[in-house]
């Protein structure tokens, strides 16, 4: 069964659990810790923001926020549930989210990562994604997108 990349404007209570073992726990999302729908939920209030998540046995198994800014936008609490890491979930996510923005107009994508965070900056490389600057603790990666 193909992973099932689809964009949210709310999220239903039924993905609470699913939400759950998704972010909590995991080191680089830690303002979802405690209740992660409501907290996405929120976010999602105001329309620069865009939730995407992949499902997978009806099970959502990695997701992300996207936050549009005059055509740039900005990844944030992106993630893919452990079980299903290195099967090709995360880039599928990203394919998707980069075709639904390059349709939206969005010219660029960016995702800031922890400087110690080597797998994270070697999957964004691998996805297109070039470092664009860096500070002590964290660097900056982009994506161009060709909206043409």
């Amino acid at each position: 069964m193909p992973l099932l990349v689809t964009y949210h404007h709310h999220l239903d209570p039924s993905l609470e659990s699913d939400l759950e073992k998704l972010y909590i726990g995991e080191a680089s999302c830690k303002a979802l810790h405690n209740t992660p729908i409501n907290t996405l939920n929120q976010a999602l209030i105001c329309h620069d923001f865009r939730f995407y998540g992949g499902v997978f046995n009806a099970r959502m198994v990695c997701g992300a926020l996207v936050v549009l800014h005059e055509g740039l936008a900005t990844l944030d609490f992106l993630c893919v549930r452990e079980a299903t890491r290195r099967r090709d979930v995360g880039s599928t996510l990203l394919n998707e989210i980069k075709r639904c923005e390059t349709a939206r107009r969005t010219t660029q994508l960016n995702y800031a990562v922890a400087a110690d965070n080597k797998p994270g900056q070697a999957f964004l490389s691998a996805n297109g994604f070039y470092l664009e600057s860096e500070k002590e603790s964290i660097k900056l990666y982009r994506c161009e997108l060709d909206p043409d």
